[in-house]
């Protein structure tokens, strides 16, 4: 049976608390889910911001993905980026917090 995790698109957030009066959770990665290397464990591949080019490749542990948001295409990915998420961060200053 084929892992619905692998293939998927997705964006990850930085821990909550991270920034001063953030607008909505803040983006920290972006990538697709490559393989599942065992279970629990997943081979993921990063694109860098610039240019959206694959970059680097990590080894995530399920647990830490679990407040990621996932994609079933590279389209619907850009599209909520660009569309959703890039507005309401448009401005924010991204100061961190002290303790942060």
């Amino acid at each position: 049976m084929a892992d619905s995790l692998v293939g998927k698109f997705f964006h990850s957030f930085v821990p909550e608390g991270t920034y001063v009066n953030p607008p909505t959770k803040i983006v920290q990665w972006q990538g697709q889910v490559r393989s599942k290397v065992r279970d629990g464990l997943y081979l993921v591949r990063l694109y860098d911001w610039m240019m959206g080019h694959p970059s680097n490749e990590h080894l995530i542990p399920l647990e830490k993905m679990l407040d990621w948001q996932f994609y079933s295409s590279p389209e619907d990915w850009k599209d909520w980026y660009e569309q959703e998420y890039s507005p309401q961060v448009k401005g924010f200053m991204y100061e961190k917090n002290a303790s942060a």
